[in-house]
């Protein structure tokens, strides 16, 4: 699919993004947990994600659309990691039974709720966890797991933790139970990984049935599954 100009202008937009983002990443690496730059990042960037998110990503909500019109089962239950505040996770909750989001900003996760709130959901619920350390779920717990422009990712903060956070993901999904990936393309900004990248840490994990597609030559979903 040919890019637009305004396409071409965003992929330069989201790419100086995700060079200032690897700035940040690599001295949050080198700071006690108390000064955490990425979490305040996040916490003061979640007073205007909202708004700028459509900006930065053109076609931001009708990608996440696509993503669950064709991932998410009806009935499910579904975890969204570095759910943000919320977008990925109030669209699945559309067709799952029961949708929980994930995040390490308290800023994000504060907006998110407020947003529940108002819209009176009932099968949608946010809770802190930082995707670096262990879920805090038993095995076989979710039939999706979703993350959105998040993990696993190129940036040092995540880097080496690429392939614990797939392998807890694996372990919290039931059988035949999917992951599904939104990100961004690795060719436009390097803070994403490569289709072949993506391949390995999967099949490495253990995933298989391992799906790769481009939308708008901009973004790519990553479907995988676990036999």
């Amino acid at each position: 699919m040919i890019c637009t100009k305004h396409d071409l202008e965003m992929s330069y937009f989201q790419m100086m993004r995700g060079k200032i983002l690897l700035k940040l990443y690599t001295y949050n690496v080198r700071l006690p947990v108390s000064q955490r730059i990425a979490n305040w990042y996040h916490d003061i960037f979640s007073k205007f994600y909202d708004h700028f998110a459509p900006f930065e990503v053109p076609k931001y909500y009708e990608i996440i659309d696509m993503l669950v019109d064709e991932y998410i089962t009806k009935d499910s239950k579904v975890l969204d990691i570095c759910c943000g505040t919320g977008n990925i996770t109030f669209a699945a909750a559309r067709k799952a039974k029961e949708v929980i989001g994930l995040d390490a900003s308290n800023g994000m996760l504060s907006k998110a709720r407020n947003k529940a709130q108002r819209k009176a959901l009932t099968n949608v619920r946010f809770i802190y966890g930082d995707v670096r350390e262990r879920f805090n779920f038993t095995g076989g717990s979710f039939d999706i797991v979703t993350a959105g422009f998040s993990v696993p990712t190129n940036v040092p903060l995540f880097q080496g933790k690429n392939k614990n956070i797939v392998a807890e993901v694996y372990r919290i999904l039931k059988s035949n139970g999917s992951l599904i990936l939104l990100e961004g393309l690795h060719e436009i900004t390097d803070i994403y990984l490569s289709k072949e990248q993506y391949d390995d840490l999967l099949t490495e994990t253990g995933f298989d049935d391992i799906e790769m597609k481009t939308i708008n030559d901009l973004y790519g979903i990553v479907c995988a599954k676990k036999s």
